[in-house]
């Protein structure tokens, strides 16, 4: 290899190995895991990270391709004179600043129950391809370990997913020989961004969440590949990454079915791979079973909108708050209208004539009668303008009957009419001179003057006097 050739390689994955640094997010910051408790990160190096028994360790950010972040540690002594570095191949999803997922993309070691590598400490160079040996199914949500930012575990608090807010009654638990309760209930009421057990108001402590205080609050939730929901949460009473009993983190899997019953598994600090919400694996000790059966549901209103939620819930949906606004809006429309109608029919409406007058005067005396007058006493009297010639008249409705009236009558009628009136006005005037008394004619509210037109048809050049 020539002096050109080495300068070159040197330069190639001198870049590379420089080029790799964590996310910005998470640089010069403490960081809570659910696996691996409290780590500390910079740009280029993160410790807190033990492998096993091995602590202590300071990994360096190695190399980045694609998306995976692979860490090696400094050397150490792991058999005994035999001096390795770890290798790690981790991959990182942001759900807020605050708080990320994170997955183990390297193959694990059973022995001590680790995703590494131990690789001689004497090898010059490590590809990606060694390190980032896992399944593939090692980056699906069921693998993701909970990376939350030290300080911030009460913000970043979510509402809990639907499908355990409620009461439940816990029917079945894998680990009912253990229980300090004979008939607890899930309660997810009376806060819905924490669970609880308990018994008759009285927590059953020590046998949920892997919690003393037997409650724990959601931290993020989303679905895996079967569609069934998978939620961490944090006890906040037991950070305690090393005893299972009381774990600092649970991941849960949980289902409902069409009969209100609820099934849910969980395992102290992680989920894995082979869970589902009704069976854990075979070898599986750590993990707990629970049925449920509903017990009174709960109607929530979204709590703290974050990205790790995986549904917004609401007791008011955007399609209701729509169906209100639109039929809000059709109402005022249509009140518009019938205002917009009735001020154009207002102004259509023919005027009425202020001159024509038709008043109806009763209540005539009786003696009018005994005095043979009837086709001339006015028990009725109406008065209207004429809307032939627009002179004002007197017309009595009795002259030409009541079936006649000066609207609908002939001009033949109309003239039969004065003609007669004049003849009985002249009988009645000149028996009335005859007695020298003049009986009042009495006519409510119409006007006088309404009365004088007719005057000038008469044989007298007057009428009595109107009262």
């Amino acid at each position: 290899m020539t002096l050109k050739t080495c300068v070159l390689l040197c330069m190639v994955f001198g870049s590379a190995l420089s080029a790799c640094n964590f996310p910005s997010k998470l640089k010069d910051a403490d960081w809570l895991s659910s696996v691996k408790g409290l780590l500390s990160f910079n740009q280029t190096h993160l410790t807190g990270y033990d492998i096993g028994s091995f602590t202590g360790l300071s990994f360096e950010c190695y190399l980045y391709d694609g998306g995976n972040f692979i860490i090696k540690s400094n050397e150490f002594d792991a058999l005994g004179g035999n001096f390795v570095n770890a290798f790690v191949c981790l991959k990182f999803e942001k759900i807020t600043d605050q708080k990320y997922l994170y997955y183990l993309l390297t193959s694990k070691i059973d022995d001590i129950n680790e995703h590494v590598i131990l690789i001689d400490n004497t090898a010059t160079s490590v590809t990606s391809a060694e390190v980032c040996t896992a399944a593939s199914d090692a980056g699906t949500i069921q693998n993701a370990k909970m990376l939350v930012k030290d300080g911030y575990m009460t913000s970043e608090q979510i509402q809990c997913p639907d499908v355990i807010l409620g009461k439940y009654d816990i029917l079945a638990d894998s680990r009912v020989n253990s229980l300090a309760c004979s008939s607890p209930v899930w309660n997810g009421c009376t806060d819905i961004q924490t669970m609880s057990v308990s018994e008759k108001g009285v927590l059953c402590n020590g046998t949920y969440f892997f919690s003393e205080n037997a409650s724990a609050s959601c931290l993020y939730s989303g679905k895996t590949s079967d569609d069934e929901v998978i939620v961490y949460t944090y006890n906040y009473e037991q950070p305690n990454l090393t005893d299972t009993s009381n774990a600092l983190f649970t991941c849960m899997v949980i289902s409902k079915n069409s009969t209100g019953s609820v099934f849910v598994t969980m395992r102290p600090n992680e989920c894995n791979s082979t869970q589902t919400s009704t069976s854990l694996s075979d070898d599986d000790a750590e993990g707990q079973t629970l049925e449920m059966k509903t017990k009174f549901p709960v109607i929530t209103t979204p709590s703290k909108a974050t990205p790790s939620t995986t549904t917004a819930t609401s007791t008011m949906s955007a399609g209701l708050v729509g169906g209100i606004i639109a039929i809000v809006v059709v109402a005022v429309a249509a009140v518009v209208i019938v205002v917009v109608i009735v001020i154009i029919k207002k102004k259509n409406a023919k005027k009425v004539d202020p001159r024509i007058i038709d008043k109806e005067v009763t209540d005539v005396e009786e003696t009018e009668k005994s005095r043979e007058l009837d086709a001339v006493t006015p028990s009725v009297v109406k008065t209207e303008m004429s809307a032939r010639n627009g002179v004002s008249h007197g017309k009595l409705t009795q002259v030409l009957g009541p079936e006649y009236t000066m609207s609908n009558a002939t001009d033949e009628k109309k003239a039969e009419a004065v003609e007669t009136a004049a003849e009985y006005h002249y009988v009645e005037l000149h028996e009335l001179e005859s007695i020298h008394k003049l009986p009042p004619i009495e006519t409510g509210h119409t006007p006088r003057e309404a009365l004088s037109p007719l005057d000038t048809q008469l044989k007298k050049s007057t009428l009595p006097a109107i009262k």
